[in-house]
């Protein structure tokens, strides 16, 4: 797996341009006391974090040998790095929505819920890692899976804020190009 570091890497600066620039943004508005603005920005940076993943991920299927060739692969590690960095290319989408849903909690005012989803990612990803490496055919595409599934149980504890009395995050369809560019300017820092 530390050959497909790269990937990860790139996922982390990804996950954290959109995160960031999107709470930032939604941490304003709400300072403002707008938010109907806060909540459009939310459901933006949701809608910019899937589309990019999504992008991400169909470009990176394209380029999975020369990707596996680049990271320094070679001999048996060529078959079994592509194996793995292929299930991994399948997680980028939701890895970005989760994070970027990781650090809204956290600035809705619920940072132990946000800690108790990244607690269930690591300690689901270790054990099912554990089972579909060890106990399975899985192979290393296991311990891809078993971070997918990982993160779509960490994205359901995340979600719990919905059903919270104070809970002040609302999806809504009523933002923009411009707004999701701003999030991603926001992002990078410009």
């Amino acid at each position: 797996s530390s050959l497909v570091l790269p990937v990860f890497m790139l996922m982390t600066a990804m996950m954290d341009m959109i995160a960031i620039g999107g709470t930032n943004i939604f941490s304003s508005e709400v300072g403002k006391g707008d938010t109907k603005s806060a909540n459009r920005y939310f459901s933006a940076t949701i809608a910019v974090a899937a589309c990019m993943g999504l992008l991400v991920s169909v470009l990176a299927l394209f380029f999975v040998d020369p990707l596996v060739h680049l990271f320094g692969a070679k001999g048996e590690m060529v078959s079994l790095t592509k194996e793995y960095l292929v299930v991994i290319i399948y997680s980028i989408p939701i890895m970005l929505v989760y994070t970027c849903m990781e650090f809204f909690v956290r600035n809705d005012g619920k940072p132990n819920l946000a800690l108790a989803s990244n607690i269930t990612f690591i300690v689901i990803n270790i054990c099912f890692n554990i089972y579909f490496v060890g106990y399975t055919d899985m192979g290393i595409a296991g311990a891809g899976w078993a971070t997918i599934l990982a993160i779509v149980i960490a994205l359901f504890v995340t979600l719990l804020t919905f059903f919270s009395k104070n809970n002040t995050l609302h999806f809504c369809f009523s933002f923009s190009f411009r707004d999701m560019f701003f999030i991603l300017k926001t992002g990078c820092g410009m």
